[in-house]
């Protein structure tokens, strides 16, 4: 008899640990989240607030533990944008880099972007071109984009009859009239 209400008790101990075992398993994942996303929050606030030496190595620090997930790329972006303020361009590079880009085909090129642009502005003009050609403009509509910054690249190296061609590609690809002004702009100026 006592080795019969052990078994029972074993059982019971054994579906209780089952149970507890599902539960954190099911639930932990979503506790492990809200804990990024608030502390998330409070880098963002933090930065916005206070965008001291301090709370921007906090930040760093963030973006290199979380650069698996969308809230470190977004803090990514939010660091260059102070960095490019402060006008410390290789910072801003650095932080745009793309092991440190989560991993959504848009968030990738929205990073690469990004950094072609600072890289052109620094000057790195074969940097900025092999960054862009990295990009999948499949992936999304890109192009107009891309041929307009590669127009932009061509007329810091000199060459104005590749920049125009880029140019009128960009306004075949393009479908926002604003940006299609821009781009006839360019090829009136550098028409002449």
């Amino acid at each position: 008899m006592r080795i019969k209400y052990r078994i029972i008790f074993s059982l019971f101990i054994l579906i209780l640990e089952v149970l507890f075992m599902v539960i954190s398993w099911k639930y932990y994942p979503i506790n492990k989240s809200k804990n990024i996303s608030e502390k998330y929050q409070s880098h963002i606030d933090r930065l916005n607030q206070d965008p001291t030496f301090l709370s921007l190595k906090e930040a760093e620090y963030f973006q290199h533990e979380n650069k698996k997930n969308i809230y470190g790329t977004l803090v990514s972006f939010m660091l260059a944008n102070k960095y490019i303020r402060n006008n410390n361009l290789p910072k801003a590079s650095s932080s745009l880099q793309l092991k440190t880009c989560y991993s959504d085909k848009i968030i990738k090129t929205l990073c690469s972007l990004r950094l072609a642009r600072i890289q052109l502005h620094q000057g790195k003009i074969d940097q900025f071109l092999t960054t862009v050609n990295q990009i999948n403009i499949n992936s999304f509509s890109w192009s107009a984009i891309i041929s307009d910054l590669k127009g932009n690249a061509m007329i810091e190296k000199g060459n104005v009859n590749q920049a125009l061609r880029f140019w009128h590609e960009a306004m075949k690809e393009s479908t926002v009239p604003f940006m299609r002004y821009l781009i006839q702009m360019k090829i009136k100026y550098f028409s002449l």
